[in-house]
């Protein structure tokens, strides 16, 4: 069996659990700052895969990658993971639950990078955009970068429109010497 089979069918089962449980939110919170543990910490999925660590110290592990404070459910998850040694594959199955729960939450992620901090309402109205644009609702991750000078950069389902001052000079200087 390999693992995208594996991870999928352990992420469809968290998934049912949570919606059983009425805790699809706060699971999808858990998973996500997991995965990003995993990114931050490339040793993490190296410990959870190492046999010398206990059942119990690779249990400690996923709660603290986790963020500490977990739902139950995930408690229980995490205990099934340990039981049936698939820790291995935690981090497939945490991209695939998010992947399963943005789609039945109808919900996409989207990047804006400005050179200054948005207020609430631009970025009201950017998600109102693509609300209207995809009919999807937008988890939007901001990022702030000085040197696009002004503007915006924005992507969404795999489009990017680059409305930055850099992006502009670079093409008048592209224009210029043509």
């Amino acid at each position: 069996m390999n693992e995208g089979r594996i991870s999928i069918r352990y992420a469809r089962a968290l998934y049912a659990m949570a919606v059983e449980m009425k805790s699809e939110k706060a699971v999808y919170d858990q998973i996500f700052t997991l995965s990003k543990s995993f990114f931050a910490l490339p040793g993490l999925a190296e410990a959870l895969s190492n046999p010398i660590y206990t059942k119990k110290q690779k249990y400690d592990l996923m709660i603290t990658a986790s963020g500490a404070k977990v739902p139950k459910e995930m408690e229980v998850f995490f205990e099934f993971v340990l039981k049936k040694d698939r820790e291995e594959f935690l981090l497939f199955i945490c991209m695939s639950f998010q992947d399963i729960y943005r789609e039945e939450q109808k919900l996409v992620i989207g990047e804006i990078v400005s050179a200054v901090e948005l207020n609430d309402k631009a970025i009201q109205k950017i998600k109102d955009f693509v609300k209207q644009k995809y009919n999807q609702t937008l988890e939007l991750q901001i990022k702030i970068d000085p040197s696009i000078i002004g503007g915006f950069i924005f992507e969404v389902n795999n489009q990017r429109m680059d409305a930055s001052i850099k992006e502009e000079l670079k093409n008048i200087q592209i224009a210029m010497t043509a």
